[in-house]
This record gives C-alpha cells, structure tokens and sequence, in this order.
C-alpha cells in the first residue's frame, strides 16, 4: 500500500474516533498510532494528537501508561511550536529599520558621552 493511502486513511480517522460509542479499548491503539502519525508529519495536527492520547490516557486501556508518557511529548511539542510561532513574530516586526537607536529612544537629540581625554 502506498504512503498516501496510509495518509488518507489516518486523515479519515477523526469522524470514526470523534463519533464513537464503542468502548475505548476498542480503538486505543488505533488512537495512539494516528497521534504518532501527527507527531511525526510536518504541519501534523498536534492538538488532534493531544485529543486522541488524552482519551487513552485518562481511561483504563492497557496501553495507559504509554499514552500518559506520549501526552508529555505531545504538550511539549505544542509548546515548542508556539514559543517558534511567536519568535517568528517578534523576528519579523524586528526588522532594521523597526530597531530603537539610541537617539530615539531618549529623545530626538544624539547621547554625547564625554571621551576621557589622555
């Protein structure tokens, strides 16, 4: 089977996972391997992510423990992607002509400093 069917079939996952009454160990693994899948892609869906090992790990699955680990490394992520996301902000209003000097920054007059003199 090809990558794009595999893609296309965890894409798909979310109505089957989001509507479901069956009892989570039915599906706690599958929910698990789509996080993973999300981790690992770039532009993956990292909340998603988060939503289905929140499930796994707050329920009585035996795969809780490995969900409960895999939760700190998908809030992890999140958090990275964020503090990237605003650097890249700050990194483009930041540019050289947005840059206080220091004429400007105390008044329009330059800073004279007195030079020792020797």
């Amino acid at each position: 089977m090809s990558l794009f069917f595999w893609e296309f079939k965890l894409t798909c996952a979310r109505p089957f996972f989001a509507n479901s009454e069956r009892p989570i160990q039915d599906y706690a693994k599958s929910s698990l391997v789509v996080a993973e899948y999300h981790m690992r892609i770039p532009g993956g869906d990292l909340h998603l992510a988060k939503d289905y090992v929140e499930r796994v790990a707050g329920s009585n699955a035996e795969d809780v423990g490995r969900a409960s680990e895999f939760l700190k490394t998908v809030k992890l992520a999140i958090q990275t992607k964020a503090f990237a996301e605003a650097d890249a902000r700050v990194d483009a209003t930041m540019t050289s002509d947005n840059v206080p000097t220091a004429a400007t920054a105390v008044g329009s007059e330059p800073i004279e400093t007195p030079m020792a003199t020797e």
